[in-house]
């Protein structure tokens, strides 16, 4: 069987039973002997939809040769404006960016049907490269069968899912075993060549299979050692990392790291943080926003310095779910935030279980308000100093009967007897009053 053997249409759309992946691809590529596709990005979810087709082809001895256009950012298009490093090394490291994003997604048989076609040379990837900071964005494709028979196909479907299933996309198809089809085929034929070769006068292409290759199979191995994705995922530095990082430890953790783009600085910033907390710090307190636990539960995984929640911790339920991914070694309990004693009782007790050590901070309360976190501070599970200043730290007239006094440096007192520790001053109060309302209950 050959190409000319299916009923090829002359369009088809992303869309419905009859479309370009199930009606096409997949049993074109069933025949083929190579497939060319050049496209603006190449997405691995593209695996799902032609991957009947993909793996006929290897078993056929077939080729893919893929060419890829690449998403420069701004910092990108900066590093190379300014010439901080070659332009060909900073591409490279913008795509490798891009396309270790697309194949940590792949589940574990695509990424090994991946890695099969590129270390059995069946997969070959270069990208396109424009002399300016645009995109190459051509979509062109050519099937070419065991019999010299070619397919070419065009139009607005990138490789990837969205283009062949999600988005709604047309491509045109010709066919060589047709006469009037037979220059447009030349053409595009001649066009591909020209790409793959380097003599495109407008577009440049680098060669990216063995840097593809060492990076598959560099997750392919993580996953066989149980580390490639999740929260305990650790993160290997390269030698110029570990050189730098060892260079501002031995300088007194002073000093600026000069990196381009792409070379991992990020990285190289929170493992520096890393050995300087581990030298120095007790705890790092509330380092992500609110609402982020996991990448708190992430990096509580990475260092010994325990981190501690603050702004996080609004009830009992977040401090659950907190204290069971392992999200923290200490929490920060501030009863005006957590919804008061007893939600703030709840919370040590969760915590006291889990075996994390709390501590308390105070607000802008007033005294009567500081009173009862000092109550709260006294209790067992309180391991951490604690952060709670008297009123008058804040306001300039306190309105308490008795206000919170330091009884000796950074120690406040508890109270000796049952009931609200520290009792308001009702004359003070009202004297401060601007808005006054009763509330009764009938009956």
């Amino acid at each position: 069987m050959s190409l000319k053997d299916l009923d090829i249409k002359l369009s088809y759309i992303s869309c419905g039973d009859d479309n370009i992946a199930k009606a096409f691809l997949v049993p074109a590529l069933k025949q083929a002997k190579r497939y060319r596709r050049s496209v603006g990005f190449f997405s691995s979810g593209v695996f799902g939809p032609i991957i009947d087709g993909i793996v006929a082809l290897s078993r056929s001895g077939g080729t893919i040769e893929l060419i890829a256009s690449l998403k420069l950012n701004a910092e990108d298009v900066e590093a190379i404006n300014l010439g901080y490093q070659r332009r060909e090394q900073i591409i490279e490291n913008a795509f490798t960016r891009d396309f270790l994003s697309e194949i940590e997604a792949l589940d574990d048989a695509k990424l090994q049907l991946l890695a099969t076609l590129i270390a059995n040379g069946i997969l070959d990837i270069r990208i396109a490269v424009t002399e300016t900071v645009g995109i190459y964005h051509d979509k062109l494709g050519i099937i070419e069968d065991f019999d010299g028979n070619v397919v070419v196909f065009y139009g607005s479907a990138n490789e990837s899912l969205g283009g062949y299933k999600n988005n709604y996309e047309k491509i045109r198809v010709v066919k060589s075993w047709v006469v009037s089809d037979v220059a447009s085929i030349e053409d595009e034929q001649s066009e591909f060549e020209a790409l793959w070769n380097g003599l495109n006068p407008y577009v440049k292409v680098i060669g990216y299979k063995e840097s593809a290759k060492t990076h598959i199979l560099e997750i392919v191995e993580q996953r066989k050692n149980g580390t490639s994705s999740g929260i305990s995922a650790p993160i290997k530095l390269r030698d110029y990392q570990e050189e730098a990082i060892n260079a501002w430890v031995n300088n007194g953790y002073h000093g600026f790291y000069v990196m381009a783009t792409g070379t991992g600085k990020t990285w190289t910033a929170i493992y520096s943080a890393k050995k300087l907390l581990e030298s120095h710090a007790a705890m790092i307190e509330q380092p992500f926003s609110p609402m982020d636990i996991l990448d708190h539960a992430k990096l509580q995984k990475m260092i010994d310095t325990p981190i501690c929640l603050d702004e996080s911790i609004t009830d009992p339920f977040v401090a659950r779910q907190a204290l069971e991914i392992g999200a923290c070694g200490f929490v920060n309990i501030k009863p005006a935030r957590v919804g008061g004693l007893a939600h703030s009782l709840e919370i040590n007790r969760l915590c006291k279980q889990a075996g994390v050590g709390c501590w308390v901070g105070g607000m802008m309360e007033s005294d009567v308000g500081k009173g009862i976190c000092v109550e709260l501070a006294a209790m067992d599970n309180m391991v951490y100093p604690n952060d709670i200043t008297p009123e008058t730290d804040n306001y300039p007239e306190p309105i308490a009967v008795r206000p919170l006094e330091h009884v000796a440096p950074w120690k406040l007192p508890v109270a000796q007897t049952p009931g609200t520790p520290i009792k308001p001053d009702m004359e003070k109060m009202l004297a401060k009053t601007r808005l006054h309302c009763s509330l009764k209950a009938e009956g």
